[in-house]
């Protein structure tokens, strides 16, 4: 009998303890993404920096649920790695900035969009056990 209440009294605050651990993480997620983007946006070149933290952080916040924008960010990460490498080996290169330039970003971006679909996909694959956001609608 004892041990039933003290088992009760247990999962009580551990349900208790839970929720105000992920109502914390809820609130602290902006701050989270945003330093991310942040971070990210350093790996791009400098006259990029500002346009890409912009663009970047309008991607996250459209991006839907509290753990997917968190991902999204750090996906933003790899993207923003890549992107740096490339801009380093064309300057590297020598190549002209204006028509070669603009080329890279254009790949870069379009690269980045691709990894982060990719990523949500898998994650959507897992997470949910679907193949992909449209068979979970259909089967709601």
């Amino acid at each position: 009998m004892a041990a039933s209440v003290i088992a009760t009294v247990v999962s009580v605050v551990a349900a208790v303890c839970a929720r105000i651990l992920a109502d914390e993480l809820k609130a602290w997620r902006p701050w989270l993404t945003g330093k991310l983007i942040a971070f990210a946006a350093r790996w791009v070149p400098d006259d990029q920096r500002d346009r890409y933290e912009e663009e970047w952080s309008a991607y996250v916040e459209e991006t839907p649920g509290g753990v997917g924008r968190v991902f999204a960010a750090l996906g933003l990460l790899w993207a923003a790695t890549q992107i740096g490498f490339v801009s380093w080996k064309h300057r590297q290169k020598g190549a002209d900035a204006t028509e070669g330039g603009k080329r890279q970003r254009r790949v870069g971006i379009v690269t980045l969009l691709n990894k982060i679909s990719e990523f949500v996909n898998r994650f959507e694959a897992e997470f949910f056990m679907f193949g992909s956001a449209s068979q979970l609608v259909s089967c709601l």
